[in-house]
């Protein structure tokens, strides 16, 4: 996700390149961006607690654009 406490880790780590480190990293998605809102990773809980998800057991669901 894409929030400014990233925006703030890569300022710290890559001080002068934070646009090209993002740059990359979109390039390592599948969709070549970042997801904008964290109001989207509720949608996959509420998913999985309700009864359309009773057969679902032991999965890891990755929500990271296609990284």
């Amino acid at each position: 996700m894409h929030t400014p406490f990233v925006d703030g880790f890569i300022a710290k780590i890559i001080q002068g390149k934070e646009a090209e480190m993002l740059d990359q990293t979109f390039q390592d998605t599948a969709y070549r961006t970042h997801g904008q809102s964290p109001l989207k990773l509720p949608s996959l809980a509420l998913y999985l607690c309700s009864d359309e998800a009773s057969f679902i057991t032991g999965c890891d669901y990755l929500i990271d654009g296609g990284l």
